[in-house]
């Protein structure tokens, strides 16, 4: 799961999946700059994708996903009416967001498909931050010992975080050198 970053795309030995919280934030800008309708609907098809997809058991039913995937190609061709192509001028912000929802339709869906591909990578985000905030502040790591014990501390917090356990508790057994057992 990404952010459309092109050159991901290369990695072609695996399945793609587009964060759709990058995509909301873009569609709440082209709503409140544009006042397009199309982003406003597509928000609401996601959105309501999101929570079905939650509220039920996978695989989910097929003829339910066509249904979403014809909706969304719906939308896509309201939001081309809307923002008609201009010969010999450069595209504006909603029309790249069109091109690129319209190629990768599969896979701002995937999570529609499978089970393990949430609707956004903001878990991921949120483990890389720390790091890169870390990184930020001092500008560097000192030595790469020192980012390898950053990286380990920062790999248990958020495991204990992801299992629900206390984090002060769990460093104090380690530290009294018992073992945890995450599920």
């Amino acid at each position: 799961m990404h952010d459309h970053w092109t050159p991901y795309f290369k990695y072609d030995d695996c399945t793609h999946a587009l964060c759709n919280v990058h995509h909301l934030r873009e569609f709440k800008g082209i709503i409140e700059f544009e006042n397009q309708q199309w982003a406003k609907d597509m928000t609401e098809l996601l959105l309501e994708a999101k929570t079905y997809s939650e509220e039920t058991e996978y695989p989910l039913p097929r003829d339910k996903v066509q249904e979403f995937g014809q909706r969304y190609q719906t939308i896509i061709e309201e939001g081309y009416l809307a923002n008609p192509l201009k010969a010999h001028e450069k595209n504006t912000d909603p029309v790249r967001l069109l091109n690129r929802l319209s190629k990768r339709q599969e896979e701002v869906l995937e999570f529609l498909y499978q089970v393990e591909v949430p609707f956004d990578n903001n878990l991921a985000e949120r483990d890389v931050r720390m790091t890169k905030t870390k990184q930020k502040i001092s500008g560097c790591f000192r030595t790469e010992k020192g980012a390898h014990c950053f990286a380990r501390i920062r790999g248990f917090i958020s495991t204990c975080q992801k299992q629900g356990l206390t984090i002060i508790e769990s460093i104090e057994t380690i530290l009294r050198g018992n073992t945890i057992q995450f599920s």
